[in-house]
């Protein structure tokens, strides 16, 4: 990512001038900062993005992640983070919820494994600082595909707006882009397509026998007769 950065030139003339300029280097370079995008919250279904696929029976992970965090005005990162996930428990099961390896046990934390509801929170309290930037891991979830169809994963806040926040107090979740809803598409389970399969071939083999019923091959030197 690209850094912007305002340079302005030393005002002044001696070790006075020589000091305002330095100070208004360091106030131009702070006030510029990291040219950041909005940061969000989104779901990777087993390497296939937000938008995944699984089989009646079959399980997958997914992970939780947090892109284009800044490092905040005090260079420290986020600080914690808050999601829930609504689904139709019709179609899907969500289980295993688990915290990422950097907001594991380092500050407070909760989880709720309603149906239809799934969630998990935790900040880095005991930490002097945390992450930034992109690909942030905070969680992982284990869907499981129970009926066939299209199903919505919708993301919202755990408890409310401030869920997601840096270390010097700005909040992350107030933008209505901020989360990021994805899909998952059950298919029917493998065992069906192969027990449909079985089903047909001998079907097909018996429509072929009967076809061919009654006929006999041709004696050597005989040509065979056109089939009708």
């Amino acid at each position: 990512m690209q850094r912007k950065r305002i340079w302005t030139g030393a005002a002044g003339v001696g070790a006075a001038g020589l000091r305002r300029g330095v100070l208004a280097l360091l106030v131009a370079f702070v006030a510029s900062g990291e040219a950041w995008a909005s940061p969000f919250l989104f779901l990777d279904i087993g390497g296939d993005g937000p938008d995944g696929m699984v089989g009646v029976g079959v399980s997958k992970q997914v992970e939780i992640l947090m892109s284009e965090v800044p490092p905040g005005s005090d260079g420290r990162g986020l600080f914690g983070f808050g999601f829930s996930i609504t689904y139709d428990t019709a179609g899907i099961e969500i289980s295993d919820l688990e915290f990422g390896p950097l907001f594991d046990g380092t500050g407070f934390d909760d989880t709720r494994d309603d149906p239809g509801n799934a969630g998990l929170t935790s900040n880095r309290f005991f930490q002097a600082s945390g992450p930034f930037g992109d690909d942030i891991l905070v969680a992982t979830v284990v869907v499981t595909g129970l009926e066939e169809g299209t199903f919505a994963l919708t993301l919202d806040p755990f408890s409310g707006v401030g869920d997601n926040v840096l270390f010097d107090n700005s909040v992350l979740d107030a933008d209505p882009d901020f989360f990021q809803d994805g899909s998952i598409i059950v298919t029917p389970e493998p065992g069906s397509l192969a027990l449909l399969g079985a089903v047909a071939l001998p079907a097909l083999v018996h429509r072929r026998w009967r076809a061919t019923r009654g006929r006999r091959a041709p004696r050597a030197g005989a040509s065979a007769a056109p089939a009708p």
